[in-house]
């Protein structure tokens, strides 16, 4: 999942970015980020930190140095943040144009918050799952091969395991790998023992 400071910095380098897609963390750390740059000017005002000059004129009582500068901010980041809203519909298999539903009264904005809220869609028309991407952690290969299995294994309880494709190219691959010294000299026992019992007729002894 991707955390906050990349979140925003895609935020601004994907100013002008109407395709692709954006995870829901993408979306709402941004959210977050601007939740707490309101409260912090809020808190601001009401505690007297800057003084009032800069918040309001005296004289006229217009908007004073820090509200208009805060307002272009704001004015600013209304590219970037319909941006990111498409993406986010992208992300969910919807076209931009559910952006306009924020416009209708009362629902409008209740069912854009639920669109925002649901979990990215698989590989769709506007590209590949998100959470596939550079940001998700992949799998390390293991250092070893696994050992191969063997051809049949008794379970207890459940009688032998059936045989699986994977047994029978292990077969075949035995067969053509050349025997070990122990291999050999245990087929020459067997051989010899098979010899003495059946062509030579030695009884074995007690």
């Amino acid at each position: 999942m991707i955390g906050p400071l990349p979140a925003i910095g895609r935020f601004f380098t994907r100013a002008l970015d109407f395709g692709g897609r954006a995870t829901r963390a993408e979306f709402w750390w941004v959210q977050l980020a601007c939740v707490v740059q309101a409260a912090a000017l809020v808190a601001v005002v009401v505690t007297g930190t800057v003084p009032k000059a800069l918040l309001f004129d005296p004289a006229t009582g217009a908007p004073g140095m820090a509200i208009q500068l805060y307002g272009l901010l704001m004015t600013a980041l209304l590219v970037p943040g319909l941006t990111l809203c498409i993406r986010r519909l992208h992300d969910t298999d919807r076209s931009g144009w559910w952006y306009c539903i924020l416009f209708v009264p009362l629902i409008g904005p209740l069912w854009f918050i639920f669109l925002m809220l649901q979990p990215s869609d698989n590989t769709n028309r506007f590209g590949p799952n998100p959470h596939d991407g550079p940001d998700r952690p992949l799998r390390e290969a293991p250092s070893t091969p696994p050992a191969p299995q063997p051809a049949a294994r008794v379970r207890h309880g459940k009688g032998p395991k059936k045989s699986t494709a994977w047994d029978s190219a292990h077969v075949i691959l035995q067969v053509d790998a050349a025997p070990s010294p122990a291999m050999r000299q245990a087929r020459k026992a067997e051989i010899s023992d098979y010899y003495r019992r059946n062509i030579l007729k030695e009884v074995p002894a007690e």
